[in-house]
């Protein structure tokens, strides 16, 4: 937050400016609509990956604040915005218009209303806030019609670009894991940003250079979430194929032979035991580094297995 001291009518008056921390996710195809220039107000209509796919969002910006929201979301605000308009009037003496998707509030500085507006519950932290005045609201609804077609015609691009984003993915992905363990993260960044559009398949609309360019942080998260979702998986099952074994051989051991009974019985704990650290390791899987000292942990313990091997 910043503070700004103002001189009104013989008073000095103190505000507080927020300044929101930038939004986790990447905005690309933007549309950008100005809703007033001399307040620094516009409005992006863009995509954005969310799960596993790209989807239109919404968002206004200003100097201080911004609030997205859904592209269902920014529909349903479109169509009570005549409402909203009322809503500023000095006649409407209530403070807080009653919605399902938002909180919005009526609030006066310098004898002129602003509306707040912001997301509800666990999204508002999220979605951030933003005031707007009844000029604002005015130019929305005067371009509220061209909105509409916009936020239609992104769900299209929303399709073209996931369907290259898996294009870039399948191509990075085998490449990637090679040097996710030899290369810090930024370089692993910079395989990704330099992959040669060219020789990828193409469309009516090319937007692979805006993925990589953009959005190449959410490419190398979703290949090295993948990759280690697979990597549990298959241990998991190696722990299972080892803890069987250990049983079959079990099951096997003539009991007459009690001191090598003894022996086996104490190898097989121990390797259901290893094979369930190991695993709880890479249960604390955070980044690629973590990764890589599971790998030197599990060699040092090799090298001093084969040495006490050679000393009996």
């Amino acid at each position: 937050m910043s503070m700004m001291k103002m001189t009104t009518g013989g008073k000095d008056i103190r505000m507080t400016i927020r300044n929101q921390p930038q939004p986790e996710f990447s905005i690309l195809a933007t549309s950008v609509f100005n809703l007033s220039f001399v307040e620094r107000k516009f409005l992006h209509i863009g995509c954005t990956w969310v799960i596993d796919q790209y989807v239109p969002i919404i968002i206004i910006i200003t100097p201080s604040m911004y609030f997205w929201m859904s592209a269902d979301n920014f529909i349903n605000f479109l169509n009570i915005i005549g409402e909203l308009i009322s809503f500023m009037d000095d006649s409407c003496k209530s403070k807080i218009y009653l919605s399902t998707e938002f909180n919005i509030v009526k609030s006066k500085c310098f004898s002129k209303n602003y509306l707040s507006i912001s997301g509800r519950g666990v999204e508002q932290q999220k979605t951030g806030c933003e005031s707007l005045t009844v000029e604002n609201l005015m130019e929305i609804k005067e371009i509220k019609q061209c909105l509409v077609e916009v936020v239609k015609e992104k769900y299209e691009t929303c399709n073209l670009l996931s369907m290259q984003s898996k294009e870039i993915y399948e191509k990075a992905k085998d490449m990637m894991i090679n040097k996710f363990l030899l290369l810090p993260e930024n370089l692993v960044f910079t395989i990704v940003k330099n992959i040669n559009t060219s020789l990828l398949p193409k469309t009516s609309m090319v937007l692979y250079n805006e993925i990589i360019t953009f959005d190449y942080k959410c490419i190398v998260k979703r290949i090295w979430d993948q990759f280690v979702s697979d990597f549990k998986k298959q241990t998991n099952q190696d722990i299972l194929n080892v803890m069987n074994n250990s049983t079959s051989s079990e099951n096997n051991i003539n009991f007459n032979q009690n001191n090598n009974w003894g022996e086996d019985e104490t190898d097989g704990e121990n390797t259901s035991i290893n094979a369930l650290n190991t695993f709880a390791h890479i249960q604390k899987w955070e980044t690629c580094n973590d990764l890589i000292d599971l790998i030197d942990e599990n060699n040092n313990s090799s090298d001093e297995e084969l040495k006490n091997n050679e000393k009996l």
